[in-house]
């Protein structure tokens, strides 16, 4: 018995290092490298940090609450980041990035120049947005001077050019798109019940992010060094501005949810979920018989000739 579970905690270790499972434990690898660099730079002198509010606010609570709560307060009010946050942000950090590559990391080996092209992109940015010129929001209470609306509009129209060429050659992954679109619009669903007061603030760990989804085929070299270059800031704007980077929407304070509340939406939720059941009993079975079907097709029918008579009749064909 004890022979037995060796042996299978030995193949399960050998299946780290199959190839599928090997890659994505080097990209991750990869964006943890990324991560701490971004890190390095925000602690050096070329990263500018306001320091002045903090110490305002460490004085202001000094002998009122106790001392782990004054540093708490402080560092949430002024976005200042501690070694616990750090480490917080490190774990959603590798969360994220699994999340939006996943199915398209298992099958390749990235090497060492599309590393160095994301962590060149993730300085440069990060040096790029010390400039004033840089320093902006995209959201709902933005006021646009001239030279930001030539900015936004020199790189939108770099984009949108991008894009075209994406889409003329048929290079957009769409399913994930449409999945990113669908978590979107379900979270402004669930806000948009309480308030209809809501901020869109655009960060750019989200436009990058999506952007990404964009360029996915990485036989082209275009695709697989842009997406380094989108990667290198996605990772950059996950360690400088948190994990409130990916959300979108931004609303005045509102309590937690009522009892009624949750039973509306819970209702509605539950509701809504025995009809994608529903959805799927009715319209994927077929498209699974399919799949064994087609599973059948690719046997090569012309061996069958081949093998003994006897055999051909024990032999079975269409799978159970």
């Amino acid at each position: 018995m004890c022979l037995g579970q060796i042996r299978k905690f030995i193949s399960s270790f050998k299946d780290i290092f199959i190839l599928k499972n090997y890659s994505i434990f080097l990209y991750l690898l990869g964006s943890i490298n990324l991560y701490f660099m971004c890190e390095l730079l925000k602690a050096s002198p070329y990263i500018k940090r306001e320091t002045y509010n903090y110490d305002n606010c460490l004085s202001y609570f000094e002998g009122k609450i106790d001392t782990q709560e004054i540093f708490k307060v402080c560092d949430m009010l002024n976005h200042r980041e501690s070694y616990n946050s750090f480490i917080t942000n490190l774990i959603f950090n590798i969360i994220l990035v699994y999340s939006v590559n996943r199915e398209f990391i298992s099958e390749r080996y990235f090497d060492l120049k599309y590393w160095i092209v994301s962590h060149g992109s993730a300085i440069i940015y990060s040096l790029i947005c010390e400039l004033e010129l840089f320093k902006f929001s995209i959201d709902s209470d933005t006021n646009y001077n001239f030279g930001k609306i030539v900015l936004l509009s020199a790189v939108g129209i770099f984009l949108f050019l991008l894009l075209l060429r994406q889409l003329y050659q048929n290079m957009i992954n769409y399913n994930y798109i449409i999945r990113i679109t669908l978590l979107y619009s379900f979270i402004y669903i669930l806000i948009r019940l309480v308030t209809e007061n809501i901020k869109f603030h655009i960060h750019h760990a989200i436009s990058v992010g999506v952007l990404s989804l964009f360029f996915t085929n990485f036989d082209s070299n275009i695709d697989y060094y842009f997406h380094a270059i989108l990667m290198g800031i996605f990772v950059q704007g996950i360690n400088f501005f948190t994990i409130h980077e990916i959300f979108l929407f931004n609303i005045n304070h509102i309590s937690y949810p009522s009892f009624n509340f949750m039973i509306f939406l819970s209702a509605g939720f539950s509701i809504f979920y025995l009809f994608c059941i529903l959805i799927k009993r009715l319209f994927c079975k077929q498209k699974e018989n399919n799949e064994d079907y087609r599973l059948f097709d690719d046997i090569d029918l012309s061996k069958i000739n081949q093998l003994d008579p006897m055999d051909s009749i024990e032999m079975q064909l269409i799978p159970n």
